[in-house]
């Protein structure tokens, strides 16, 4: 999203950032697109914590995830380019919110379009509140530049939820502003799903209907520890985006983001309602004993969830 005469501006926004800055994949694209271009970006890591505490776990955290080879000189020498302009300011405040607005505008230069992306990683509970601030200090509203809002799921916790926050978002920030980010879409075999069903197009499609195929069965096979569920946490979103890339209508050109997004709504606007005679819910033998052990626990944020559902 860098250009050559563009100063972009990357946000991570962090409720406690020793726990949630973990995110490797991230800051090694990061790391990527500034080694590949001029420095026409910085990047900001935010949180709660106090600057010169903050500074320094964001450092730490660079030099763990960032891997160059020790002989590679240049990929050395570019790392610590990049981590000496990655700055950590504090967001706990209306004051720091104030100060990091400022911050950004001292990089603005006439003739310059720029742009800002405001990436939250924090709690869906946070975001309404959180969008709203940073609407105030750091959005964009000249025509020569733009601002972006990432959000990561789960957006809401149903249907009733996601509908209000997304009305308040849209009180200061159009539709063609926000990204809503399902990160399980990044992953190397699931972005070779539609490119594979192309690829063995004559061989595949007229066998993928329901004359030659009885059922299909998507098993996610990982720990999920999460406040908001299993269903809610990954059926809603990673797993339902399997099944409709799976099952979907190929369009013509599969790098076509509007038509894909299409034939993915079609397919999801032709599944059937789920009965719950369809469904079989389990938990394990010990669920009870350890939730409660969990609720006594103050200490510990996320909850495991031993639940096992099936539909």
């Amino acid at each position: 999203m860098s250009h050559k005469n563009n100063a972009c501006i990357d946000f991570r926004l962090h409720p406690h950032l020793k726990a949630d800055l973990k995110h490797e994949d991230l800051f090694y694209v990061l790391y990527l697109k500034y080694s590949s271009n001029n420095s026409t970006f910085r990047f900001f890591g935010c949180g709660r914590i106090q600057s010169t505490e903050g500074q320094k776990i964001t450092n730490e955290i660079l030099q763990d995830r960032i891997k160059c080879d020790k002989n590679d000189v240049n990929c050395v020498a570019k790392r610590q380019t990049f981590i000496n302009i990655v700055k950590y300011l504090p967001v706990k405040t209306n004051q720091d919110f104030e100060d990091l607005g400022k911050e950004l505008d001292s990089s603005k230069k006439d003739g310059v379009s720029t742009g800002r992306i405001l990436y939250l990683a924090i709690p869906p509970s946070a975001y309404v509140d959180t969008s709203y601030k940073l609407y105030n200090c750091c959005y964009h509203a000249n025509q020569n530049s733009w601002t972006r809002l990432v959000l990561e799921k789960p957006f809401g916790s149903d249907q009733a939820s996601s509908q209000k926050m997304a009305t308040d978002i849209y009180k200061y920030y159009v539709e063609e502003d926000i990204f809503r980010v399902d990160h399980y879409l990044g992953k190397s075999v699931v972005k070779e799903i539609l490119p594979f069903r192309l690829a063995n197009i004559e061989k595949l499609e007229y066998l993928l209907n329901n004359k030659h195929v009885e059922r299909i069965e998507i098993a996610m096979k990982e720990t999920i520890e999460s406040k908001y569920g299993v269903v809610r946490d990954v059926m809603q979103n990673h797993l339902t985006e399997l099944l409709a890339l799976i099952t979907m209508d190929l369009p013509i050109d599969i790098t076509d983001q509007k038509a894909v997004e299409q034939k993915r709504l079609e397919l999801l606007g032709s599944v059937e309602k789920v009965e719950s005679k369809k469904i079989l819910l389990g938990q394990y033998s010990q669920y009870i004993h350890q939730a409660a052990e969990e609720k006594d626990n103050t200490s510990q944020s996320m909850k495991r969830q031993h639940t096992l559902a099936l539909f």
